[in-house]
Formats: structure tokens, sequence, C-alpha cells
């Protein structure tokens, strides 16, 4: 099982390609790639014409709502005054994090302010993971857009900002990047608002914004050598 392969990071390419090895080679073995946001037609023709199987859920509703040119401080001020769950707010990076956060302090009584990326510790993660009796505001990177489900939330702010690792051909070496995310993104980070109620999401940019509709993959942006 393939999971979240929308995201399409090296390791889960390889893996598919060698699961498809193994596959042709063995008439017991079953292969099943999944995602809520996956264009599945490229897959199901590199897995020789697979069937596809779409799986109707059940959503909860989720209103989406616009905010261009908004700060992070104002998005969350005006969020947290309106009455519902936790909120999730995302930012592209640990530094703007921080920076929120700093920013923050003060300025949403009543509610928690808590960070949430990769390099925090296993107890820091905890905590903005965990049930609280106040009300959380967590400030997290892409780790909440689809490794793991907070619960709680029914607020999502999204800033529409990822970091990614590109190739830069003048230094020779693999450097992080800002940029806009693609529709799949957003699609599934407007989606941690709805997992157990009716949500809302707040999207800092203009409605009338065309995103790209999925991610390029890994395997076509960074240094390969490096990746051995």
């Amino acid at each position: 099982v393939l999971d979240e392969f929308h995201e399409r990071s090296i390791h889960a390419d390889l893996g598919l390609a060698l699961a498809r090895q193994a596959w042709r080679a063995r008439d017991d073995l079953r292969l099943l790639v999944m995602s809520a946001t996956l264009e599945a037609a490229p897959i199901a023709r590199f897995l020789d014409g697979c069937p596809v199987i779409r799986v109707a859920g059940r959503p909860h509703p989720i209103e989406i709502d616009y905010a261009p040119g908004s700060s992070v401080v104002e998005a969350a001020t005006a969020v947290t005054r309106r009455a519902g769950g936790d909120v999730l707010c995302f930012l592209p990076g640990a530094p703007e994090i921080r920076r929120a956060q700093a920013e923050l302090a003060g300025r949403v009584p009543g509610v928690v302010v808590l960070p949430l990326y990769g390099t925090l510790s296993a107890e820091e993660q905890d905590r903005a993971i965990a049930p609280a009796p106040e009300r959380k505001l967590i400030l997290a990177t892409n780790l909440a857009e689809t490794s793991l489900t907070v619960e709680g939330v029914t607020e999502v702010i999204d800033t529409g900002l990822h970091k990614v690792l590109r190739y830069d051909p003048a230094r020779g070496l693999d450097r992080l990047e800002l940029e806009r995310i693609p529709a799949d993104s957003a699609e599934q980070r407007a989606g941690r608002a709805g997992r157990t109620g009716p949500g809302r999401v707040l999207r800092r940019w203009d409605p009338r914004d065309r995103l790209r509709p999925q991610r390029e993959p890994e395997i076509e942006r960074v240094d390969l050598v490096r990746e051995r």
C-alpha cells in the first residue's frame, strides 16, 4: 500500500517502480496506490491500465473564505474571535512559524498558540497534537497536511505558501525555495477543517488566483546523485 501518493516523493516513486517489478514477477502480489487528491489516470497507465476505484467518503461541509493581503496576525485574530474548535494555520517553514508565534503573543486571549514542525522534539509535537482544555491555534508546516491528524480542528488558515527543494545548477546544490502551493495541496489543507464536523477555511489569496493542479514529482526537481 502506497498512501498519500500525490506527494510524489522520491521514496514513493522509487517504491512504486520497485513494487511494479515485483508485481510483474509474482501473480500473488497486489498493489494499492491511494490518495484523496491523486490524478489517477497516469498512475493507472503506469500500472498497465489497472482499475481505478473511487470511494465516495462522507466529508463534512466546509465553508471557504478568502482574505487577500491579510497578515497572519490579522487572519488569526479574526478567526479566533468567532466560535469554533481549534485553529490550524499553515505556514511555509519553521522561521515563519516562530515569527508568527512571537507576533501573536498576547493578541489572541483565551487561545494557546503552539508550533508544529518536523524539527521540534517529540514532546513539543505531542503538545500541539494532544487534546487540551483551552482552545489551540496551531502554527504548522506541511507536516499537518497529510502526515497526521490534529483532533478538534474546525478552522484552517492557509497562507498558500510552502517551501520545496529545487536543484540550483549555478551552485550545484539543492536549496529550499518559497513557492505557491498547488491546488491539490490547497484541497488537502482545507480538508483538515472537516475531519470530524463542519469547518471553515480562510485562504490568504485572491479567489481569482489560479493554482497549478498538482505538485511536481520530487524526482524532477532535486539532485538525484545526492539522494543515493
